[in-house]
């Protein structure tokens, strides 16, 4: 099936996105810790003072929030594979997802870090996890890509 690259972005992005977050979610179940980036962010958000105690809102707003990431990230990457010419392919989606891993990784050490009340996790295990998690993104990415465009 072949379908036009708006809702093949949208299509991968969701998708990549929802298999990411349950590597993550089984990784937090495995640990014991939490490590699911859309609670994580909800957290952030409760502990601000814009949105306090308003946990369902903030629990909706980092789902949101790590979904339209995740959209605007698959668009990212099909520019680059565009812009680069280069093959669609689960190695390089996984590279790009690893890429795409490292700035993610930047801008969660920057919330922990500045952050007045960030929430409770083990943040390098987080990174870690994160990182593979990105992978995960970057070949499911790249595999709804392949298979709709």
């Amino acid at each position: 099936m072949v379908l036009s690259i708006f809702p093949a972005i949208l299509i991968a992005g969701i998708s990549a996105t929802t298999l990411m977050t349950l590597f993550s979610q089984l990784v937090s179940k495995y640990r014991g810790i939490e490590f699911n980036e859309a609670d994580l962010l909800a957290k952030f958000i409760n502990h601000t003072k814009y949105f306090p105690n308003a946990p369902k809102l903030n629990l909706i707003l980092g789902w949101s929030i790590h979904y339209l990431i995740g959209i605007v990230l698959a668009a990212c990457m099909y520019f680059i594979y565009c812009y680069f010419n280069m093959n669609i392919t689960i190695l390089n989606g996984g590279l790009i997802g690893l890429i795409a891993g490292f700035i993610g990784a930047m801008g969660w050490m920057g919330l922990f870090a500045f952050h007045w009340n960030p929430p409770q996790t083990e943040v390098k295990e987080f990174i870690l996890q994160l990182m593979i998690a990105h992978c995960i993104f970057g070949c499911t990415a790249a595999i709804i890509f392949k298979t709709f465009l």
